[in-house]
């Protein structure tokens, strides 16, 4: 079964989705992040994922706009949250992981 999914014309919506999706862990991070804004350890219990990987792949989240830090000031125990970008995205993520993912 195939699912069409209806993205804005803008590309860059469809480049971010396309990213998160394509990867596991950044599919658990992104739903975690959708709730509220997490520390990374918090993250990492919350996904079963291991902090390191978490790390990175906040990182590499931050490079492409998806997260932003929300406490700047802080160098431990920092939050995060999903960027304004990242959250016009909520719907068609959904629409497509509960789609795979059936939960």
């Amino acid at each position: 079964m195939s699912m069409v999914l209806f993205i804005s014309n803008n590309s860059d919506n469809f480049h971010h989705l396309a990213f998160i999706l394509n990867g596991k862990n950044r599919c658990a991070i992104f739903r975690c992040l959708l709730e509220k804004p997490n520390s990374i350890a918090e993250i990492a219990r919350t996904t079963f994922i291991p902090i390191s990987n978490v790390s990175r792949v906040i990182k590499t989240m931050k490079t492409k706009a998806i997260v932003e830090k929300l406490t700047p000031d802080l160098t431990r125990g920092c939050l995060y949250q999903l960027t304004p970008l990242a959250l016009e995205l909520r719907e068609e993520f959904e629409k497509y992981y509960y789609f795979r993912h059936g939960n």
